[in-house]
């Protein structure tokens, strides 16, 4: 978790130091639909690039927790399996 925050962190310095050398005089226009009139003009550039890292960061947050609860439940499905084999190694075989 420390590493995301800290990969978060840096890139997020990184945008800032980006966004301050585009200026004021750069803009882009969004195209969010196939159409020509599903357009935003005259975006400036650091709102686009702060709202688009935003939504990657957010994307990135379920990413995470799915593959650390995949890891516990992996974690706890091993320690099991040990369990069992030490519990069968353990127990004496009955004599018939």
């Amino acid at each position: 978790m420390s590493r995301l925050i800290g990969m978060i962190v840096i890139i997020a310095v990184m945008l800032f130091f980006i966004v301050l050398n585009t200026g004021d005089a750069n803009k882009c226009d969004i195209q969010y639909w196939v159409t020509e009139t599903a357009v935003f003009k005259q975006v400036p550039v650091f709102l686009t690039a702060f709202i688009f890292f935003t939504l990657g960061m957010l994307c990135s947050f379920p990413v995470m927790f799915f593959l650390r609860r995949n890891k516990k439940i992996k974690a706890d499905r091993d320690k099991q399996r040990m369990a069992l084999q030490e519990e069968s190694f353990d127990t004496p075989k009955k004599k018939r």
